[in-house]
């Protein structure tokens, strides 16, 4: 059974894999940057498959401190080297957006950072074409929390139809029931995740030193 490590190393040979194929292109190509594990992993992904290009990253910050990525995101864009974009997303922008939901969006979506990552976009449009991001890192990678109760619920659904049947007729905490399954279940995953955030740090820090 591979270990831990063996994952890590297969992950990240295959995230560069994947961008090495998406750098393929006849337009310029950028990179959606926040500073989240996702989104630089991506950059530091594409660093590594191309050392000889510069390239650009975009990042969008907030008025308010609490929702303001930038400092992270100019951190790895520093550590990095690459040539960094950072703009302000402020209500008045939110504002003159929402009248333009219905022509912006194919269906209905209740994600707020669409706002946003438009208004991000149009920026990145005066420098690039194409723009790689870190989206789906957390659904191919089970980052969400709610993740962790795919293993018990899978687990309680095998247990016998007359004991599913009886337990639904049992008084109990469900919530705090599954809560204490998914608790036994949250270091594991703490501990996968780390393993490959030390990966990708240590996959950056040796393209800066080398």
């Amino acid at each position: 059974r591979p270990s831990a490590a063996a994952w890590a190393e297969a992950l990240w040979d295959s995230l560069c894999t994947s961008v090495r194929h998406r750098l393929v292109s006849d337009v310029p190509v950028g990179v959606f940057l926040s500073g989240g594990i996702d989104s630089s992993a991506v950059t530091a992904a594409a660093v590594a498959v191309a050392p000889g290009q510069r390239f650009k990253s975009f990042s969008m910050g907030f008025e308010e401190a609490s929702y303001d990525e930038g400092p992270f995101a100019r951190a790895v864009a520093e550590r990095l080297g690459t040539e960094h974009h950072q703009f302000t997303f402020t209500s008045a922008d939110a504002a003159a957006l929402l009248p333009r939901l219905g022509e912006l969006l194919d269906e209905p979506l209740a994600d707020p950072a669409f706002l946003p990552t438009v208004h991000l976009a149009r920026h990145t449009r005066q420098s690039v074409t194409v723009a790689l991001s870190g989206d789906g890192g957390d659904e191919l990678l089970c980052g969400y929390p709610t993740f962790l109760a795919v293993a018990p619920v899978e687990w309680m659904s095998r247990l016998p139809a007359g004991v599913q049947e009886t337990v639904e007729f049992v008084p109990c905490d469900v919530e705090g029931l599954l809560r204490g399954i998914v608790n036994d279940f949250e270091p594991i995953a703490a501990q996968k995740q780390q393993t490959v955030e030390t990966k990708v740090s240590a996959e950056a820090a040796t393209l800066v030193t080398d």
